[in-house]
């Protein structure tokens, strides 16, 4: 679900390479209107650095999701950021995460934009984000469907053939 109302945007949007080219997960990007981040899925808070900038969650079915709020904000050290949960903290939809100060945020040129990955998408059959534009907290981003991927016939193949000869 998305943590704050804004655009909805694909990851490519944001400035951090990391995002954009993927290597930290599938997902979508939002450029926030509000600096009020709630919990997009209900788990428990897996990693929450001290400067308040992101949070990692664990859903019940094992879904690690990452929620990074804006670009370069880590050199921030925390300023900006009033964060509402810690590492090992059960939270349900919608409950708060953090309130980011956008004016501190843009005043010293940082980009707001937030990231919402699947950081284990490896482990999943697909993540899928949603077209839409415009988000409010608690609307469906995207859409992970658990169980294992389906690999190409050849690979499979290989790898049947592999355990029938080892």
């Amino acid at each position: 679900m998305a943590p704050l109302p804004g655009r909805l945007l694909p990851l490519d949007a944001m400035d951090d390479e990391l995002f954009a080219d993927g290597t930290m997960g599938p997902g979508v990007a939002i450029r926030p209107v509000s600096g009020h981040l709630v919990a997009p899925v209900a788990g428990v808070v897996i990693a929450a650095p001290s400067g308040g900038y992101a949070y990692g969650i664990r859903t019940d079915d094992g879904v690690d999701i990452l929620v990074h709020c804006g670009s370069r904000t880590p050199t921030l050290k925390g300023e900006g950021f009033t964060p509402a949960v810690r590492p090992g903290d059960r939270v349900e939809v919608s409950q708060p995460l953090v309130d980011v100060d956008l004016e501190l945020v843009h005043g010293v040129g940082f980009d707001a934009i937030t990231a919402v990955v699947v950081t284990n998408a490896q482990d999943f059959a697909s993540v899928t984000p949603v077209a839409v534009d415009e988000v409010e907290p608690g609307d469906l981003v995207m859409t992970v469907i658990t169980g294992e991927k389906e690999q190409p016939a050849d690979q499979a193949d290989e790898e049947r053939d592999a355990g029938a000869q080892g």
